[in-house]
């Protein structure tokens, strides 16, 4: 197992043919920088400034706003086109990054 100062740790499965060996849990820290970021179409407004958005690829995503659009007033309506920020750990939540014009 390794640990470094920002809470990373790791250790490691060796696996021999059909037995496997598990030398302690997997836990990785995910910066803000690692959203994947997929465009889609507002489909649905629910109130405290969540939406559903379908993307390109037919995925549905329940998203909230970002500080910044919050901040500035960034008005977000039904059909709208958007950025939305992904979470690679649960890809049915995420956060409305950009509105498209």
């Amino acid at each position: 197992m390794w640990s470094d100062s920002c809470g990373l740790v790791v250790s490691w499965t060796l696996s021999l043919h059909d037995s496997s060996v598990t030398l302690g849990p997997l836990e990785v820290a995910v910066a803000a920088d690692d959203l994947i970021e997929m465009e889609g179409v507002v489909q649905e407004v629910y109130p405290g400034g969540t939406f559903l958005v379908e993307t390109e690829t037919g995925h549905k995503v329940v998203a909230h706003l970002a500080g910044k659009l919050r901040r500035y007033r960034i008005r977000v309506v039904l059909g709208d086109k958007v950025t939305v920020g992904v979470s690679p750990y649960d890809l049915g939540k995420g956060r409305i990054t950009f509105r498209h014009k």
